[in-house]
C-alpha cells in the first residue's frame, strides 16, 4: 500500500489511534448509544493495525527523500492548503526519530509535529520528548483496544451484558485476528519489548527526560505489555486456542523466570493464567443455555491430536526455568484429564487420562503448592484480577476433590515425617533429608488464599458443611453463596477435608491447619461455621485435651491451654 506523502499533523501513529481507543471504550466499556456503526467503521479503517500488532510503517527512500526536502521545497499538511517549509533541526530530528523506533520518515516527521502541537499539555518537554510519549500511547491506544474487543467476546466464563450486535461485531472481528497468528504475535511482543532495553535505546539519542518523564515512557511501556498479556488471558477465558497456539504458550511459559523475591511479574502471571483457563473444562458443570455449543468449540474433548500434543509437551522431563511454574501447569493438565476421564468423551483417551496421577506426583515432586504461594499470590496483581481468584480456587477444590487418594496419601507422607521428626529430637539427631512439606504447604496455601477476599466472593464457603439439623432454616447448607437443602458433593468431600485433617493431627502440621483455618474463618459465614467446628471438637475430645501428639484443635483445648498458662504465672508470683 502507497504511504501518502501529504503529512498528518496529529500524527497517523497517534491521533487516529487515539480515536479508535476512544471509539472502543465510548461502545464496549460505556456503553454510549448508537456506537456499533462507529465501532464498525473505525476497526475497518484500522484492521491493518490489529493484523500487524506494533508493526511500523518501514523506511523508505523515497519518504527520506520527501522530508529532505521539506525545507526548501517544502511539504504538503493535511488540512493546510500549499506546502510549508520546515527548519533543518526539525528535520534532523525526524531522521533521528525515524531510526530510533525503525519508523517511516514521514510518520517520524508527524511525530514531531504532534508534539509540537501538544508540547502545551507537557511544560518542559521538547517536541522530541513529547514525540517519543506519543509513540508509545499511540501504542497502548491499540493494544487496550485489542484487549477490550477480546473482553467483549461471546464466551464461557464471563460476560459484559452487550447487546447481540455489539458482540457479533467484536466476535468475528477477533475471531479473524486469532485466526491470522495473533497468539504467536502477542508472545514474541511480549518476549521483545524490554523497559530496560527501550530506555537504552532512547538514553543513546537524548530521548529521556527527567525523572518524570523517564516514569511516564515506562509506565506506557509496561501497560503495553500487561494490556497485550491480558488481551490473551481475555481470550482463554472466553476461548480454546488451537493446539500450536496451546503450544507456543506453553513454550514461552518455559522460559519465564521469577522475580527477585520469587513472585511472577504481572504480565507473566498473565500468561500462566491463559494456560490455566486453556486447560480448564470445569465449565461444563455450570450448566448455560450454550454448553452444548461451547463443548463443540473445545479442542480437548473433540481433537485427539490436541490433547495428545499437550500432553506430551507437559510431559517432558526437560525442566523450565521456573520448577514451580511447570509443577502448576503439570497439576492443572492433571485434572483436567481426571475430569475427562470421567466423561462420555474420555473414552477413547485412555492412554492419556491414566497418566493423571503420574502428572500429580510430578507436580508434588516440584513443590507446587508452595510456587501457587509465593509465585503466584506473591504477585501483587493476582487479588485485582477476579477470574484470577476464582481459577486458582477451582485449581485448589478441584485437587481435594478429584483426587482424595493422593490427599490421603500426603497425610500419611505428613503423619510419618512427623513420627521422624519426633525420633530425631529425642534422640537429638539431625533431620532426615528426606522430609517433605507437600501438606503443609496445602495448608497454608489455603489460608493466605482464602484470607484476602477484595471482591467478597466468600469462596471459602464450599469447604463448610453446616453440621445443624438441616431443617434449621437459618442454618441450611451454603454453596457459593446460594441457599441448598443439600450441599453438592463437592462441598461435602471439601467440609470433610477439612475435619479430617483436624483429627490426631501431628504437632508439625499444627501451625499450617491454625493458618488454613484462618483463611477458611474470612467471611460471617464461614466465622460462623469454623466456630462450630472448634465447638464440636471440644465435645468429642474433651476427654484427650492433654494429650501431646493427638491434641485437638477446639476451644476446650485452647482455653485449657490458657488456663494452664494462667497457673504456671500464679506459680512464678
Amino acid at each position: 500500500m502507497a504511504v501518502p506523502m501529504a503529512v498528518n499533523s496529529g500524527a497517523s501513529l497517534w491521533g487516529p489511534l487515539k480515536e479508535l481507543w476512544e471509539t472502543v471504550d465510548g461502545a464496549i466499556l460505556k456503553r454510549q448509544p448508537e456506537t456499533v456503526h462507529l465501532l464498525d467503521l473505525q476497526l475497518k479503517k484500522h484492521k491493518s493495525h490489529f493484523l500487524s500488532l506494533f508493526k511500523n510503517v518501514p523506511k523508505s527512500a523515497e519518504q527520506k527523500e520527501k522530508v529532505r526536502k521539506a525545507s526548501t521545497e517544502g511539504i504538503a499538511i493535511q488540512g493546510q492548503q500549499g506546502s510549508r517549509l520546515l527548519p533543518e533541526p526539525l528535520l534532523t530530528e525526524a531522521f533521528i526519530l525515524s531510526d530510533l523506533f525503525d519508523i517511516g520518515e514521514l510518520a517520524a516527521l508527524e511525530l514531531l509535529l504532534a508534539g509540537e502541537q501538544q508540547q502545551p499539555h507537557f511544560p518542559g518537554l521538547t517536541r522530541g520528548l513529547v514525540a517519543v510519549l506519543l509513540y508509545w500511547d499511540g501504542k497502548l491506544c491499540v493494544a487496550n483496544s485489542l484487549r477490550t474487543l477480546i473482553q467483549s467476546r461471546h464466551g464461557k466464563t464471563f460476560t459484559l451484558d452487550l447487546n447481540g450486535e455489539l458482540v457479533a461485531l467484536t466476535t468475528c472481528f477477533t475471531d479473524e485476528l486469532m485466526s491470522r497468528g495473533l497468539t504467536k504475535r502477542i508472545l514474541t511482543l511480549v518476549s521483545e519489548i524490554n523497559v530496560t532495553q527501550e530506555f537504552e535505546r532512547l538514553q543513546k539519542e537524548r530521548g529521556l527526560g527527567n525523572e518524570k518523564h523517564r516514569k511516564e515512557v515506562s509506565d506506557l511501556i509496561r501497560e503495553c505489555r500487561q494490556a497485550l498479556a491480558d488481551s490473551l488471558f481475555s481470550w482463554t477465558c472466553q476461548s480454546p486456542l488451537t493446539k500450536d497456539d496451546t503450544l507456543a504458550l506453553i513454550g514461552h511459559l518455559e522460559t519465564v523466570t521469577a522475580q527477585a523475591d520469587g513472585s511472577l511479574d504481572s504480565v507473566s502471571l498473565a500468561l500462566v493464567m491463559a494456560l490455566l483457563y486453556c486447560l480448564d473444562i470445569s465449565f461444563i458443570e455450570q450448566g448455560t443455555e450454550d454448553r452444548e455449543d461451547l463443548l463443540q468449540a473445545l479442542p480437548l474433548l473433540t481433537e485427539r491430536q490436541y490433547v495428545s500434543a499437550v500432553h506430551s509437551r507437559l510431559m517432558d522431563g526437560q525442566p523450565w526455568k521456573l520448577p514451580g511454574l511447570q509443577a502448576v501447569c503439570r497439576l492443572a493438565w492433571a485434572l483436567s484429564l481426571r475430569v475427562l476421564s470421567q466423561l462420555p468423551q474420555g473414552s477413547g483417551l485412555v492412554e492419556f487420562t491414566e497418566s493423571d496421577e503420574a502428572l500429580a506426583d510430578q507436580a508434588l515432586l516440584g513443590d507446587v503448592f508452595l510456587f501457587m504461594k509465593e509465585g503466584i499470590l506473591g504477585c501483587e496483581g493476582f487479588v485485582q484480577e477476579e477470574f484470577y481468584i476464582r481459577r486458582l480456587h477451582s485449581l485448589i477444590t478441584d485437587f481435594l476433590a478429584l483426587m482424595p487418594v493422593k490427599v490421603k496419601q500426603l497425610r500419611n507422607r505428613a503423619d510419618e515425617d512427623a513420627r521422624l521428626v519426633h525420633m530425631s529430637l529425642q534422640m537429638d539427631s539431625e533431620l532426615p533429608s528426606s522430609l517433605r512439606k507437600d501438606l503443609d504447604h496445602l495448608m497454608v496455601l489455603i489460608g493466605e488464599f482464602y484470607t484476602k477476599d477484595p471482591f467478597g466472593l466468600e469462596l471459602g464457603l464450599e469447604f463448610w458443611c453446616p453440621t445443624e439439623s438441616l431443617q434449621h432454616t437459618s442454618l441450611q447448607g451454603s454453596y457459593l453463596g446460594m441457599a441448598l437443602q443439600r450441599p453438592p458433593h463437592k462441598q461435602v468431600v471439601l467440609s470433610k477435608f477439612v475435619r479430617q485433617m483436624g483429627d490426631l493431627l501431628p504437632s508439625t502440621l499444627y501451625i499450617s491447619y491454625l493458618c488454613m483455618l484462618k483463611g477458611l474463618a474470612n467471611g460471617p459465614q464461614c466465622a460462623h461455621y469454623c466456630f462450630s467446628l472448634l465447638k464440636t471438637n471440644g465435645a468429642t475430645h474433651s476427654d484427650n485435651i492433654q494429650g501431646v501428639s493427638g491434641s485437638p484443635v477446639s476451644w476446650e483445648h485452647f482455653f485449657h491451654s490458657l488456663m494452664l498458662y494462667h497457673e504456671n504465672l500464679r506459680r512464678d508470683l
